[in-house]
């Protein structure tokens, strides 16, 4: 009989959240294994993060809305001009439902990637 896959550390955060909040928030998180299967998923300061070399984004949830925030915004061609400040060198994009993590938001996730690759 095959072994169970044992829970993340961070499957309590996303079952913690509102439905419509969660949806957001597990949407992103798919992305991001499509994109970079072999990222690491762990908890730093009480969210989600993804890394391969560093840390590449996080995954927040706050009262309406989900964000996605790039370690290496300030890095990141933004053409569509949807990335936001949050702090320094922090970027993020507001995901208010499943369906606004498009080609766009995609983009930015695969190039955070590819600058992590590069180092």
């Amino acid at each position: 009989m095959a072994k169970a896959k044992p829970l993340s550390k961070v499957d309590p955060y996303f079952r913690s959240l509102q439905p419509k909040l969660k949806a957001c928030a597990e949407k992103l998180r798919i992305t991001i294994y499509e994109i970079s299967p072999h990222a690491n998923e762990q908890l730093l300061w009480g969210r989600p993060c993804y890394s391969v070399n560093s840390e590449v984004c996080y995954i927040s949830a706050a009262k309406d809305h989900v964000k996605i925030e790039f370690a290496r915004g300030e890095e990141l061609e933004d053409p569509n001009d949807i990335l936001h400040i949050a702090g320094s060198e922090l970027k993020h994009i507001k995901i208010k439902d499943p369906g606004n993590v498009d080609a766009a938001v995609k983009s930015l996730i695969v190039n955070a990637f590819k600058l992590d690759a590069e180092g």
